[in-house]
């Protein structure tokens, strides 16, 4: 059993030099008040006798009279905690965590904790990373995050992944549409080497869009990514390399190179940095993003690129990202605009090995618990192109739209 439990004595102790003389304030009570209340008295008379379930309704009014009294939502946590009623204590220490304005150690074990209980790991660790942050010598913190480290599915050493993606192209003068099959592979080695290799095959149709089609234009592209790197709870580093093979375009192959990391500073902060050597151009390109947490399971950030190609051409790409994971399911949504050309992707283990300018995209991607370890993945991508001009076309702009699915699965 997790050793968080409030102290209502060190609460009001808190609470009492806070709230003198405020009695009379909507929504606040001092805590001497409190004391005196029946619902209150009547819920320390229930936990003491181990029946929590009747204590926390017993308390419940006091929560609606005193919507802003952080020890009242920090004790219903509790209460409802010790009752087992996990989505309930959640919704109740979200509320304690918010009246302290993002402070209270206690709110974020009871977080903690319960996230746990709802089998989110990943959720659980940051809030118990938060409170060692706040608190770098308090126990139960450690014992939580070490809980909390121990049932995340990185512990169970290995994951993978079958994606399948279907683009069509609009207003191209020369794309159709292309087919993509990608397998991938993830392990943790000991606890903390990291390696993982993707492969795609992508077969596309570049025969033009208006009558005769050319097939001999068709082709395939082969997309081979491996990656190797040191993680653990406060940080990881990743090196990459990636190869990209068309025996049908005269650019390619072509041989990435990059590093990338990541670290917790008020969320989580990404950052890619690689090179790729296509057979015309050198293109150098940073990522990097920031996800900020708004409430519990909500996360927004900005999305930030910029590239240098060695002929002069600077490019790059401004956006933002939503996030939103749930016990049992996860969602993104992520739009940007800019400029970028064969942008490489190296967490995502995806390249554009392509001419064509990128001036926008938006992403929605979604992920669901199927149980067992397995996931159902989906997603769709829209991207705004800037095609080159040929010796048949002119420049134009052309949309692209991509819907993916796949199933992961963890062990």
């Amino acid at each position: 059993m997790p050793h968080f439990a409030p102290s209502r004595r060190s609460a009001f102790l808190v609470v009492s030099l806070l709230t003198v003389g405020v009695l009379g304030a909507p929504g606040r009570a001092s805590a001497q008040a409190l004391e005196e209340l029946p619902a209150w008295t009547s819920a320390a008379v229930l936990e003491a006798h181990g029946r929590y379930a009747e204590a926390a309704r017993a308390l419940q009014p006091l929560a609606e009279q005193f919507p802003d009294e952080y020890v009242v939502a920090l004790q219903l946590g509790w209460l409802l905690f010790r009752a087992e009623d996990w989505p309930a204590a959640r919704r109740a220490y979200v509320h304690a965590l918010k009246i302290s304005a993002y402070t209270s150690v206690d709110a974020r074990l009871g977080l903690g904790w319960t996230q746990l209980r709802l089998g989110r790991s990943d959720l659980a660790r940051r809030h118990f990373e938060g409170a060692l942050r706040d608190a770098p010598n308090n126990d139960a913190a450690r014992e939580g995050l070490a809980a909390a480290q121990a049932a995340e599915p990185h512990a169970a050493r290995g994951s993978a992944a079958v994606l399948m993606s279907e683009q069509l192209y609009a207003g191209h003068p020369l794309l159709r549409s292309s087919f993509a099959l990608a397998a991938s592979a993830r392990a943790l080695l000991g606890e903390h080497l990291l390696l993982g290799a993707t492969y795609r095959r992508l077969s596309y149709d570049a025969s033009g869009q208006t009558p005769p089609w050319d097939a001999a234009s068709n082709g395939t592209q082969h997309q081979a990514h491996a990656t190797v790197g040191y993680v653990n709870d406060r940080f990881a580093l990743r090196l990459h390399g990636a190869l990209f093979l068309d025996r049908a375009d005269s650019n390619l192959p072509a041989y990435t190179l990059g590093v990338s990391g990541w670290f917790a500073a008020l969320g989580d902060v990404d950052l890619e940095l690689g090179g790729t050597f296509f057979g015309d151009a050198l293109v150098l390109r940073a990522l990097g993003s920031w996800d900020l947490s708004l409430a519990e399971g909500l996360w927004l950030g900005p999305v930030v690129s910029a590239q240098y190609t060695d002929d002069g051409t600077f490019g790059g790409a401004l956006g933002a990202r939503v996030t939103l994971h749930r016990s049992r399911y996860w969602a993104a949504l992520t739009a940007r605009v800019g400029d970028e050309s064969r942008a490489v992707y190296l967490n995502d283990a995806l390249g554009y090995a392509t001419t064509d300018r990128t001036l926008g995209t938006v992403l929605a991607s979604a992920r669901a618990d199927l149980g067992a370890g397995f996931s159902l993945a989906a997603s769709y991508e829209w991207q705004r192109l800037s095609v080159a001009a040929t010796t048949t076309s002119a420049a134009q702009q052309a949309d692209a739209h991509t819907l993916t699915v796949g199933l992961t699965s963890e062990w």
